[in-house]
């Protein structure tokens, strides 16, 4: 007879997500704690938790891919033991956690965007690069229909005309998969808009105090404009931008000579026009499936000898990996799912979002710099490791006995497990001699 036999055992040990703890403790030794609740002071009562724990319910909820506030009530409420961890019975609901935010003023907002910034000055990889560093910078919009939604406003929103949102606008460095900083405005704020702080952000973070590093600076279309290009030029480092009129490329397009372009890619020709004010103008000619052409013109101070027509046509259009970032956050983080219909509970979880993305960033390499993890995206971590469970008990310290159940799993216990450090004996050896 096949029978289960359930039973009830008060003394059975927790199980709880090792990437969740593994992620809690890295929070915990680089300080994130400490600075949120010394720094974030949002104005509301403190019963049963505090600031700080509602603040680390938002973080494990990304870590555990909550996609909406209202599923930290289940998926949650299996992490006993990381709630433990944290010095709380148990995590907060969601109705909580929606007061929490709601309650962000545009202070509180700053204040945890400089806890963002003073992380990444403190833990980035990227201030440690020699060499050319390249920053991208580019505006996201989020759709948010519902007259309840706060400053949220028509603007331009791809395949989505007249709907109504936000625009989200981000510097990212997709070699260190880091963002460096972020902004949220109404959805009829333009790019340009916001482009002087994010410039700031990016010498502040990034270029001041780190001399061996050569800021590259890459930006779209929407931020093309005769201040703009004057201002890139002037600071330090180099920037590429394309031109935001398609009109004026193909106006300049009719005077160059036939024997001018040059062959840069398929179906692709290019040539540089004259430099101006030591900005120089590319100028690209496609040709489309139907037989037309269109144009387009690459504005950069990037050395001649070094980034040609061709170099510069291919390293802007490794942009790419900025819009590959924003397609992950809306599949991993669900940044397009709308926490709070008020504008600085969206803004505040935001920016929640991307310094948990940095912090899941560096635990990784921190952790699993040398395994098959290492390079690994955060949506691949999420469905590899993502699931994999402990036991956990306290005997004056945390210990987890992973479930070696998958081979993930065990991947990820040998990752974590100490290796053995190798003895060297000392040479040479001393001779033997018969007696």
């Amino acid at each position: 007879m096949n029978s289960i036999v359930y039973e009830a055992d008060e003394k059975q040990e927790e199980t709880v997500s090792v990437f969740l703890m593994m992620m809690l403790e890295y929070a915990r030794e680089i300080g994130m704690w400490q600075m949120l609740n010394q720094k974030v002071h949002v104005k509301m009562k403190e019963v049963t938790y505090s600031r700080l724990n509602k603040a680390q319910t938002v973080i494990t909820s990304l870590i555990t891919g909550c996609a909406h506030t209202k599923a930290i009530n289940e998926k949650l409420s299996e992490e006993q033991a990381a709630a433990n961890y944290l010095g709380m019975a148990g995590f907060p609901d969601q109705s909580q956690i929606n007061r929490y935010l709601i309650r962000f003023s545009e202070e509180n907002v700053n204040q945890l965007g400089q806890v963002h910034a003073d992380l990444f000055v403190q833990q980035s990889q990227a201030r440690h690069a020699k060499g050319q560093l390249v920053v991208d910078i580019d505006q996201c919009g989020l759709v948010a229909n519902g007259k309840s939604y706060q400053l949220a406003r028509k603007g331009y929103f791809p395949r989505k005309r007249g709907e109504q949102g936000y625009q989200m606008s981000m510097a990212y460095i997709g070699a260190y998969d880091e963002a460096v900083q972020l902004y949220l405005d109404s959805g009829n704020v333009g790019c340009r808009q916001r482009l002087p702080d994010l410039l700031h952000d990016i010498d502040v973070q990034l270029g001041q105090d780190n001399p061996s590093a050569t800021l590259i600076r890459r930006l779209d279309a929407g931020y093309d404009s005769l201040d703009n290009r004057q201002l890139l030029a002037n600071l330090q480092g180099y920037f590429i931008m394309k031109g935001g009129r398609s009109d004026t490329a193909a106006r300049l397009a009719s005077h160059v000579a036939l024997q001018d372009w040059i062959p840069v890619a398929e179906g692709v020709h290019g040539t540089e026009l004259l430099s101006e004010k030591g900005i120089r103008c590319l100028l690209y000619e496609f040709y489309l499936s139907d037989g037309s052409l269109a144009y387009s013109i690459l504005y950069t101070n990037l050395p001649h000898n070094e980034f040609g027509i061709i170099h510069c046509f291919e390293f802007y259009n490794q942009r790419q990996t900025i819009e590959a970032f924003f397609a992950q956050s809306r599949h991993v983080y669900n940044i397009q799912n709308m926490r709070s219909r008020q504008f600085h509970a969206i803004y505040a979880f935001l920016r929640f979002v991307f310094m948990t993305h940095n912090m899941i960033h560096w635990a990784k390499q921190a952790r699993l710099a040398h395994t098959e993890f290492a390079n690994d995206t955060s949506k691949q971590l999420f469905r590899k490791v993502g699931r994999v469970r402990a036991h956990i008990f306290w005997d004056g310290q945390w210990h987890l006995a992973i479930l070696t159940s998958t081979r993930w799993a065990t991947a990820l216990l040998d990752a974590l497990l100490p290796k053995s450090i190798p003895i060297q004996l000392e040479l040479p050896f001393a001779r033997l001699y018969k007696t």
